[in-house]
Formats: structure tokens, sequence, C-alpha cells
């Protein structure tokens, strides 16, 4: 089994700060992942996607709630980036909801795959709201005879082969455990596995219908 510990963790800077009555805990981006933040553009966007197809349609609400159960278990994917001139920081979004994440979507015209293809791009281009936490999976209920899941998130939440192992995660027989953390703090850590023949192996086929697998 692969778990967090397996992974090399980087320290985070934080900081609170006093906002109405509320306090605010800010965690600061190193330097890596606060050059994510700033060198993404229009024609080059910093994220990172996935396509995942399913023999089986399922409808965005079931995705929704698949999600809120295992994805929401690490708590980087509530927390939201704000960058006003100064370092980035990372904090809780106050108005998180899960529906603000996932979108359903279907595909038009008879080439599924190249339609499935297009779509992906399209959504490839498009910002992120910088008022949320910066990722979206978007439900495509209509891939031939059955669906497909595009999920998009911004390279500064992990690294590559880290948001791998989180998608991996969600799969009966791939979930890893959350780091261990506090409740104010985001950290999602970073590094290389070793296990690399694990990665978007049958798990990744028992996403949303594990029972039928």
């Amino acid at each position: 089994a692969v778990t967090f510990g397996r992974y090399a963790s980087y320290p985070v800077r934080t900081a609170r700060r006093i906002r109405g009555d509320r306090i605010v805990n800010r965690h600061y981006l190193d330097a890596v992942d606060a050059a994510w933040v700033r060198m993404d553009r229009p024609a080059n966007r910093m994220t990172i996607v996935a396509v995942l197809t399913f023999d089986e349609p399922f409808p965005a609400d079931e995705v929704s709630d698949f999600l809120s159960e295992r994805l929401l278990r690490f708590d980087r994917f509530r927390w939201r980036v704000r960058d006003h001139g100064s370092k980035p920081y990372w904090e809780p979004d106050p108005e998180f909801h899960i529906t603000n994440h996932v979108s359903s979507a279907s595909l038009d015209g008879s080439d599924d795959r190249r339609a499935l293809e297009a779509f992906a791009g399209r959504v490839m281009a498009e910002e992120l709201p910088r008022d949320r936490p910066p990722w979206h999976f978007y439900a495509v209920e209509n891939f031939g005879s059955g669906s497909a899941l595009v999920a998009r998130l911004h390279h500064c939440i992990a690294d590559g082969m880290a948001l791998v192992q989180v998608l991996l995660s969600l799969a009966d027989g791939g979930q890893l455990e959350p780091p261990e953390e506090s409740k104010d703090s985001p950290d999602l850590v970073k590094g290389i596995v070793d296990t690399a023949d694990m990665i978007l192996g049958e798990g990744i086929r028992m996403v949303l219908k594990p029972e039928r697998s």
C-alpha cells in the first residue's frame, strides 16, 4: 500500500490575520507553487487535466456525492489561493460547496472520442475561478454508451504525481490516508513515489462503480 509517509513533505509558513470578528489562517505557497499561480495565462493555463472514461453512465449529483466522500478528505481541496500583490497564500474558502466544483456536460457531434477531446480542450483554456479552490470536475453523461469525467486541477495544489495518487485514492482498494495535519493546515505533501506501476491501473476503472468492476 502507498501512504503519504512515502512522499517527501515540505514545510509551510503560516500566519493568522483578524478579519472582522474571525481569525483567518494563511498558509504561504512555496516559491515553486507561487510561480505556478503567477505564470497562469489565458494562452497557457497552469492546470493538470485528467480524462477518465467509463462503460456506464452516471449523473453529476452522484459524482458530487462521491467526491464529497473521497476527495474532500484532503483539506487542500477546500482552500483557495489569495494573491494581492504580495506572496500568495492559501486560506479556507468560507463559502465552499461541492456543487461549485462539479458540472454536468454533454457532447456534440457523432464522433464521441473527438467530441470528448474537443470538450477537454475547451475547458483546459478556461480560467479556474480565483475566489474558489482551484479545481473542477465535469461529468460528461453521454460518452458513447457510458460516460466520462474530465478533471481540472491547478498545478499549485500539488505536483502531477501526487495528484495522480489522489485520483487513484478515489478507487476502492487504492485509498491513501490523508496526511497527518491539523485542521488549520492545507498542506498536501509532495514528491515522487516508487510505485508508478500502480498509477492509473485497475483502480481507476472502479472510481464510481466499484461494485461492478
